[in-house]
């Protein structure tokens, strides 16, 4: 085994070797490799395992917040849906969730642009189970607040997320402590920046992403740091600290971003998401305050041709209100 998440495999002769290995890509039972042929008879692959044949889809994002009387949108009602879009009953453990390190708003010049092999995580949270824990029927949804409590009851505009399915829980390393409802099952936290709790980005330029993991908790986050190095305006090196997940391991991603950005910067391959959704028109847009990004049904399933620009509503009414 070499570096993640690549596989090394020695290969008995280098006949013909690079005509079968694009084959495989072509039918995409491995995703890229890569082979020299002139250091020996290794070659590093790296395996199709899960793409969005999964059948889950991100199907709601409440992200901007709730609309609260003289202040800033109140933020701890944030949540996510996640729904089986398949025919057949599926489980959801092991499925992990996660935000994008780079923003859409945000564009770099990276040292090296690895977009196309995969998604830079800065929050990595996993959905808890052993392989058949968590059953969900075709069409039916999990609701995985950041905080599952009746948010109605501090302010008025927000709903009621105490009998979520799942909640994000951080132990903070500073004052401000994180709220657990010790009713609704805690994510597994692999990975977050934050010394405090979780929150979505409220403008909403980050990436969100499903996606399933190979190997263990230990081997990922020793084998998988990514440093993104680029140069700022000054000319001063500047460092992005990541987890680096393959693209072929993540079951459906989101790009959120204003409307009124040029979109020539995409902060994941188009392969995932070639287009975006939204809440702001611009930063300084608080039309969308209250709103959510929720996929369009067409024909009884959720619509999923990898573009959200076509697949979402953007500004839309919360599902759980």
């Amino acid at each position: 085994v070499g570096t993640a998440p690549y596989v090394t495999v020695e290969i008995g002769s280098v006949d013909k070797v690079e005509t079968f290995l694009d084959q495989a890509v072509a039918q995409k039972k491995i995703v890229s490799y890569s082979y020299d042929n002139q250091s020996g008879n290794t070659v590093k692959l790296l395996f199709n395992v899960f793409t969005g044949k999964e059948g889950f889809v991100i199907s709601e994002i409440f992200f901007r917040g709730s609309p609260r009387d003289g202040g800033a949108p109140y933020n701890r009602d944030q949540y996510f849906k996640i729904t089986n879009n398949s025919d057949q009953i599926l489980y959801a453990d092991s499925i992990i969730i996660m935000e994008s390190a780079f923003r859409n708003d945000n564009p770099q010049k990276y040292l090296k642009d690895l977009r196309n092999e995969g998604f830079a995580a800065q929050a990595i949270y996993m959905i808890p189970g052993s392989g058949k824990d968590v059953p969900v029927k075709p069409g039916e949804s999990l609701l995985i607040a950041l905080n599952a409590k009746d948010h109605k009851s501090v302010n008025g505009a927000s709903f009621d997320l105490s009998k979520a399915d799942f909640e994000f829980y951080d132990e903070s390393k500073v004052s401000v402590k994180d709220e657990d409802n010790p009713s609704v099952k805690n994510l597994d936290k692999w990975y977050c920046y934050t010394q405090s709790f979780f929150v979505l980005n409220m403008h909403g330029n980050n990436a969100y992403a499903i996606a399933k993991i190979r190997g263990t908790k230990e081997n990922f986050l020793k084998n998988n740091t990514y440093d993104a190095q680029y140069h700022a305006t000054n000319g001063k090196l500047m460092t992005t600290k990541a987890y680096f997940v393959p693209n072929a391991w993540i079951i459906d991603a989101v790009n959120l971003s204003y409307k009124d950005n040029d979109h020539q910067w995409r902060v994941m391959s188009i392969l995932l998401d070639k287009g975006y959704t939204y809440c702001s028109d611009n930063k300084d847009d608080k039309s969308g305050i209250g709103t959510a990004v929720v996929r369009k049904v067409v024909n009884g399933k959720y619509a999923d041709t990898n573009n959200s620009t076509e697949d979402f509503t953007p500004k839309a009414t919360p599902t759980v209100k």
